[in-house]
């Protein structure tokens, strides 16, 4: 799987994140699920999952859209919207970014990182059921792959 343009990433290094990956599986696992069994609103069009790098990884949140983006309530309490993420995950690459993205390329290493683990979890939703999901779960990263969205069950990038 070379998703990896330039050489940012060695062979080693991809293949280190994605064994860091598989470890925690089972932690991903457990958001994937709940996405897929969660009552959606009837306003909800998409689900957006929302990453934000550090220095060992990074954070999604994963929250339902509407079709403008817009956020749509987890539930109602009483008759008040309840927002926010449905669910988080934080997830480790295995290897300190702060140190790889101090060698001069920190940018490409980070986007690099972000849009293998991007595929990885496209692949992995896939393998629980996602393909069928009534919703397109689509992935951005705070800072990184500015010019559109990456499409989980598709696996690629849209404008």
């Amino acid at each position: 799987m070379s998703l990896l343009v330039g050489g940012v990433l060695s062979a080693n290094e991809q293949a280190a994140v994605c064994a860091a990956l598989a470890a925690q599986q089972d932690k991903v696992d457990a958001v994937l699920k709940r996405l897929i069994t969660h009552r959606y609103a009837v306003e909800t069009r998409v689900i957006f999952f929302h990453g934000k790098a550090h220095d060992f990884g990074c954070v999604v949140d994963v929250r339902p859209k509407d079709k403008h983006l817009g956020d749509v309530p987890l539930c109602f309490v009483g008759n008040r919207p309840a927002y926010g993420p449905l669910t988080s995950v934080n997830v480790d690459f295995g290897m300190n970014m702060a140190e790889k993205m101090g060698g001069g390329d920190g940018n490409g290493c980070m986007a690099a990182l972000l849009q293998l683990f991007a595929h990885w979890l496209g692949v992995w939703l896939r393998e629980v059921g996602g393909q069928s999901f009534a919703f397109p779960c689509l992935m951005a990263f705070h800072q990184y792959l500015e010019k559109g969205y990456y499409h989980l069950q598709a696996g690629n990038v849209i404008v």
